[in-house]
């Protein structure tokens, strides 16, 4: 019987196109991550779904990075919980206790006396599982989010709609032309979905000058041809009046009447990391909801007008010189996604999920044979093998189960050869090292089969240098996404030079994204074949 169970599991491999002996845990964006030490021009640490009254053991290693800044990525606290199996909302003196509970960690609050706090809000720390629009306490939900941040009281941000917020970084690099922006979406103020809606027009306007800017004085379609190819950017307008400094343009502010600072910034910037606390890219959900398993997760996937704005805000800002990533939290595990050039963009985009601070996914399993069935498919290791999930499209990564936080490193490259205190060596070396550690990386999403190597193998040395020399000796600009553990250490990386973040939809020819999204590689869950569906769990069964 046991040798016809083995067949049996082995076709249906074979059949779903299955990689058996994937084992490892270990892709190419851990083996081949670049230095987990280097910190570049900008390092901001992030997380989400944080219990504020359990044990909290990720606070050291985030303290140990000395970030520019921590990130709440929602759910800080649970203003909610079930009584009597009964999901119930705690109160206003509940809510509030909860984020004074959460200040008084001591190692949190060590690291408010230490570093930034910024951040934004999802669900339970919103007051209640899944809320949106309609939640009666919103506002009142506002005022004590906002409290916990930290907030100034006369901030224009208690004063608008939802908590979103941006924050713009310049003077980066050794030669202090680097730029970043940190834009916090809020998904939840707004959220209906039945009317489709997510941001809401006040939002997606702030949004979309801050990506874009707008034209004041030029008519609409002026400048078509430097945007050709660029998404929908001929839809969005860009600042060209001149504020008297003979640049012909003047600064560029997110709201109208407000003053420059950082937070109303949005003049062009170099990097744009966009904070979303649900998953834009939700595969692994829409693979379990198709099952029938975690029906009320959240993504952009349940806003399909919004996703595709969103991707076409992005790649109009993309053609205008700008690289996006995403930042994510929700759903209790960790992974590196996204989709690759010529998919949802023209360029490739990013996605890091971090989520599970004090708390995972697999503990939440509703019975108890499910969790040791799950703990025993990953052979007591914090990851989810690849090869659990079908060889389709996006579907085929890593996911990281133990307790999380994630990382953003932007670094604008090192010192050209020649500059005082730059660090030159052999060129081709060094070529050969970035090759290694980005050029022979596939995109973010992607697991490749290995060659069965053990999966506690430790992860290979690789040389500091991130970026890889141009001609002039310079290394290229990159971003490295990261998702760290309990013990610090990195469990999931991946480094995207900025060109990798770059692209046109000409490049696809004359029907642009159309044919693009058509590929095999842009092929999602609602490509799946029946047993290409059912793989997970007659895997899991299996093993």
């Amino acid at each position: 019987m046991g040798v016809i169970r083995l067949l049996a599991l082995a076709a249906f491999v074979a059949y779903s196109r299955g990689d058996l002996w994937d084992v490892t845990g270990h892709d190419s964006e851990r083996e081949l991550a670049a230095d987990e030490h280097h910190r570049g021009d900008l390092r901001i640490a992030f997380g989400s779904c944080n219990r504020h009254d359990r044990a909290q053991d990720l606070w050291p290693a985030v303290r140990s990075l000395s970030a520019d800044a921590w990130v709440w990525l929602g759910d800080a606290i649970y203003a909610d919980g079930k009584v009597d199996n009964v999901r119930r909302y705690g109160g206003r003196a509940f809510h509030r206790d909860a984020y004074a509970t959460q200040n008084e960690h001591p190692e949190y609050a060590a690291l408010r006396a230490e570093t930034r706090i910024l951040g934004t809000w999802d669900d339970h720390d919103y007051g209640f599982n899944n809320a949106g629009a309609e939640w009666r306490e919103k506002e009142f939900a506002q005022r004590a989010f906002l409290d916990f941040l930290g907030e100034p009281q006369g901030s224009p941000r208690r004063a608008r709609a939802g908590v979103y917020e941006a924050y713009t970084f310049r003077g980066l690099g050794a030669s202090g032309a680097g730029s970043a922006r940190l834009i916090l979406l809020d998904l939840r103020f707004h959220a209906s979905a039945r009317d489709g809606t997510l941001l809401g027009d006040a939002q997606w306007e702030w949004f979309e000058r801050l990506m874009l800017g707008r034209r004041t004085g030029v008519p609409r379609g002026a400048d078509e041809d430097a945007d050709k190819g660029a998404g929908d950017a001929d839809d969005y307008d860009a600042y060209s009046a001149d504020d008297g400094d003979g640049d012909g343009r003047e600064p560029c502010v997110a709201f109208d009447g407000a003053e420059m600072n950082e937070n109303t910034d949005c003049d062009p910037v170099d990097v744009t990391i966009v904070g979303s606390s649900v998953q834009v890219h939700a595969h692994t959900q829409e693979l379990l909801a198709k099952l029938g398993i975690g029906m009320d997760i959240e993504s952009w996937n349940d806003y399909p007008a919004e996703r595709r704005r969103l991707f076409d805000v992005v790649a109009a800002a993309n053609g205008r010189g700008t690289k996006t990533v995403v930042l994510s939290g929700d759903v209790h595990h960790s992974e590196i996604g996204g989709s690759p050039a010529g998919c949802d963009l023209p360029s490739e985009l990013v996605e890091i999920t971090s989520s599970g601070m004090t708390h995972g996914v697999l503990e939440e399993l509703p019975m108890k044979w499910m969790r040791r069935l799950a703990r025993h498919a990953t052979w007591g290791v914090e990851y989810l093998p690849p090869w659990l999930f079908p060889d389709v499209g996006n579907l085929r990564r890593r996911r990281y189960v133990g307790y999380n936080f994630g990382e953003v490193v932007v670094d604008f490259g090192g010192a050209e050869c020649g500059d005082e205190g730059a660090e030159c060596g052999d060129e081709g070396a060094d070529d050969d090292a970035f090759d290694a550690a980005v050029d022979a990386s596939p995109p973010a999403n992607r697991s490749p089969a290995s060659e069965a190597p053990d999966f506690l193998h430790d992860v290979p040395s690789v040389p500091r240098s991130v970026g890889r020399p141009r001609s002039d000796g310079a290394r290229e600009p990159t971003v490295s996404l990261r998702i760290r553990g309990v013990d610090g250490s990195v469990k999931l990386s991946k480094t995207v030079p900025f060109s990798a973040l770059e692209g046109s939809w000409t490049e696809y020819g004359a029907r642009g994204a159309s044919v693009s999204r058509s590929r095999a590689e842009c092929r999602g869950e609602s490509s799946l074949t029946a047993a290409q569906t059912w793989r997970l769990p007659v895997m899991l069964a299996g093993v």
